[in-house]
């Protein structure tokens, strides 16, 4: 069975001897109630700033909550 979460699908990404490369696409403010899949990343690029609400996946991710996820992901340390 699949997993629903993106969290999930990364850190099952994780365990395979198969994987060399990571490239997510984040959709929805998921990180700040799951915390970040990886200790660190080698870059963040933003292509837009249009997210979705995890809570409230028909709603666009308000000002606030769009703030909170960059910054979070700012501090994401990175190697």
């Amino acid at each position: 069975m699949p997993f629903i979460s993106l969290y999930r699908r990364i850190r099952a990404l994780t365990l395979s001897p198969k994987v060399d490369a990571i490239v997510m696409a984040v959709q929805m403010d998921e990180f700040l109630f799951s915390g970040l899949p990886l200790e660190y990343v080698d870059s963040i690029t933003v292509c837009d700033a249009r997210l979705a609400s995890f809570r409230e996946q028909d709603k666009p991710l308000s000002a606030e909550r769009l703030d909170a996820m960059k910054h979070f992901l700012a501090d994401w340390k990175k190697v």
